[in-house]
């Protein structure tokens, strides 16, 4: 898909473009329909006035940077499309390939770098063996850089049609979500491109179902929601990572691809306000590929396999606990012990996510950190660090049930702690490595730990003990 595509396919201008100053007259020369250039960071523009009051601009980046999905892979041409206004454009034009305004070089490569929504058009790469466009999935998080100087016209690369969909979708009394009856109805069944699917008809779901039973030999099922049980299912995706659905797939009744945000729009509760949303959605995605038969998905299997790796270390992970009180045991229902280690990455994670969302990093203390960003942590508060230090916490462990042996434990969400354990056992935050450094210990049965297992009763994700020793044996060889 080209520039013309992108921009042309838009059946009217976005609303509310704000012109700053009237635009300076250029009598030297006429303005040029296209303008292509170079930019300093080596990433390759191509701008286009559309038509009279629209222009746009093309950045092609070839190294993969400036984006953040699992699926990209080295050698793929990433594709950032842009809205700008005249001003801009006129800067542009002031361009050639050898010399590029260095005003318009600048504010183009920060368009490139931060994504803010109110400019993307289209965000894609192109897979140069196939020449395959394919949608990047990733977090955006700058909603603009120019206290929207323009703003795009409202949806999604849907367009009219998505504000459509979601007005029907919410006009209906049923509305059935597949899901893997192997891993469950917590989580919803996940496409290649990151999409759930939702039906507004069991006979649409059903259909669908026995589709994908023939093609990937997996057992679906549909799970029934009303029209408020159904919100509320949107309303924990924003936990789970899950941040579209394609509405009545391979059907003619209103078939759709939806964003989240524009169904269950929630300030309040975005995507990457929740600690370890995207990683949660990468694992269970994972676990999911598991079930495929099909040798053509290995090396999807291998990226989702390395995501999951690289999550459990980047992710502070929640895990019950047994604490030893000196004095008479105190009541922390409500409190989240924290190992310095797991704080310091909370710190860095927090950190990352201001800073994409406002564009400036910020100056941020260990003291700062609330537990409001953590999924079932929202009314909980700190303890006072130096419990997990001074050797007072003691990991549970779980029984695996499907081999009857204990693991190590930890979850994305306490809400699933609560689930399993009760109440009755205290709740700590800590790092990967800090959980698996107890892989060696024995029980007080006598038992051995055999593995480490990521949310269960849920995901499921399960390392055995070899895996853990090879991983982290490869991890420190690097």
């Amino acid at each position: 898909m080209g520039i013309l595509d992108i921009f042309g396919r838009k059946k009217q201008k976005p609303e509310n473009i704000q012109k700053t100053q009237p635009a300076p007259q250029n009598t030297a020369k006429e303005i040029p329909a296209r303008i292509s250039g170079k930019l300093p960071s080596g990433a390759f523009f191509v701008a286009l006035r559309v038509d009279k009051d629209l222009y746009g601009i093309e950045i092609h980046d070839l190294t993969g940077r400036y984006i953040d999905d699992i699926m990209w892979m080295p050698g793929n041409d990433t594709v950032a499309a842009f809205y700008l206004t005249e001003d801009e454009y006129l800067l542009a034009a002031e361009s050639d390939n050898d010399n590029v305004n260095p005003q318009f070089a600048e504010f183009a490569q920060k368009l490139l770098e931060q994504k803010p929504k109110d400019r993307l058009a289209d965000l894609y790469y192109v897979e140069m063996s196939t020449l395959q466009k394919t949608p990047v999935r990733m977090r955006l998080t700058v909603e603009t850089i120019d206290d929207f100087k323009f703003r795009k016209q409202k949806g999604s690369d849907t367009g009219a049609s998505e504000d459509d969909a979601v007005s029907f979708l919410k006009a209906q009394s049923e509305i059935y979500i597949p899901y893997y009856k192997q891993t469950g109805n917590l989580f919803p069944m996940i496409d290649i491109e990151g999409y759930a699917r939702v039906f507004t008809k069991k006979e649409y779901a059903d259909q669908f179902i026995d589709i994908i039973k023939h093609k990937e030999d997996r057992d679906l099922l549909a799970q029934k929601y009303t029209q408020a049980d159904f919100i509320e299912e949107i309303r924990s995706w924003y936990q789970k990572g899950v941040a579209r659905f394609w509405l009545n797939a391979g059907t003619d009744d209103h078939n759709d691809k939806i964003n989240r945000d524009a169904f269950l729009p929630d300030p309040k509760a975005k995507e990457w306000d929740y600690l370890g949303s995207s990683f949660r959605q990468t694992a269970a995605r994972f676990v999911q590929l598991t079930l495929v038969k099909d040798p053509k998905m290995q090396i999807m299997f291998n990226l989702f396999w390395t995501g999951v790796i690289n999550g459990l270390y980047d992710t502070p992970l929640l895990v019950p606990v047994r604490i030893n009180y000196k004095e008479n045991r105190q009541d922390d229902s409500n409190t989240l012990h924290c190992t310095k280690a797991a704080a310091e990455l909370m710190l860095k994670l927090e950190t990352e996510r201001i800073t994409k969302r406002t564009g400036s990093k910020p100056q941020l203390r260990i003291e700062d950190l609330t537990t409001k960003m953590i999924p079932g942590a929202e009314n909980y508060t700190f303890a006072k660090r130096g419990d997990a230090e001074r050797g007072m916490m003691h990991l549970s462990t779980i029984k695996n049930s499907q081999v009857g042996e204990s693991m190590l434990c930890g979850f994305t969400d306490l809400n699933l702690i609560r689930k399993l354990f009760g109440d009755d056992y205290s709740v700590g935050l800590f790092t990967y490595e800090e959980i698996i450094a107890h892989i060696e210990e024995t029980l007080s049965t006598g038992e051995t730990i055999s593995g480490f297992i990521l949310n269960p009763s849920a995901d499921n994700f399960v390392l055995t003990k070899e895996q853990i020793h090879n991983i982290s044996a490869q991890r420190q060889s690097n």
